[in-house]
């Protein structure tokens, strides 16, 4: 998972990662990590999970025109 590519398809405005958590995670984990152990990175996950669950943000970033071009 890419924070920035989630956070700019679903159109989330403001997400807090905790930076001391996401580096543990680096290191302690070599492989590529899960989503939701990603997601457990984000302090203000009750706010971005209610923006990443709604099927129709996914189309509100910049390219959502694209992605919504790709899906039909």
């Amino acid at each position: 998972m890419n924070f920035e590519k989630l956070f700019t398809d679903h159109n989330v405005a403001l997400a807090y990662v905790d930076g001391r958590l996401l580096v543990e995670l680096a290191r302690e984990n070599l492989d590529k990590p899960t989503k939701e152990e990603m997601f457990d990175c984000i302090t203000n996950k009750d706010e971005v999970g209610r923006l990443v669950k709604i099927p129709t943000r996914m189309f509100k970033g910049p390219e959502g025109p694209i992605l919504a071009a790709t899906v039909i």
